[in-house]
């Protein structure tokens, strides 16, 4: 099975970090915390990951397929963003945690070599989720589409 991680950044190696994690009637969903490499067996997700703008919240509905942005402003439709692709086969498996249908994350590496990386506009999140708050630069164009990121 492919897995996919998206980013802003182009890597060659995706190395491991302590995650944020979500906060749910103000806790913090422990899985969310795990210090690895977080994967998706979703490519949507990992490019509505990469597609997020830098600062405030982004909640992602995925059930819903939509996206809401704390500041609708600062997401940038022509933004150079990163899709890492994995093969499952190819983690150990004792190293591999499924956190839900949307996120697996890898533990006890140090970082990971993708199998391959497209680069592409974060406008491809258009592809796969509503965007709820944000208008498009094109007149008369309004686009419309859970988890929240920081």
């Amino acid at each position: 099975m492919k897995l996919y991680h998206g980013s802003k950044l182009r890597l060659v190696f995706l190395v491991n970090k302590q995650a944020t994690g979500e906060v749910i009637e103000g806790k913090v969903v422990a899985d969310e915390l795990l210090n690895g490499i977080y994967l998706t067996p979703d490519y949507g997700f990992a490019v509505a990951m990469a597609a997020r703008p830098e600062g405030g919240a982004t909640e992602i509905d995925d059930e819903a397929r939509k996206i809401t942005f704390e500041d609708p402003g600062s997401f940038d439709p022509e933004r150079d963003i990163f899709i890492y692709s994995f093969d499952s086969e190819s983690l150990a498996s004792e190293n591999v945690k499924h956190i839900d249908k949307w996120q697996t994350v890898v533990v006890g590496v140090k970082e990971l070599r993708p199998e391959s990386v497209e680069q592409m506009k974060a406008r491809k999140v258009l592809e796969y989720y509503e965007l709820v708050n944000w208008k498009g630069k094109e007149p008369g164009q309004e686009i419309t589409g859970g988890m929240k990121f920081r």
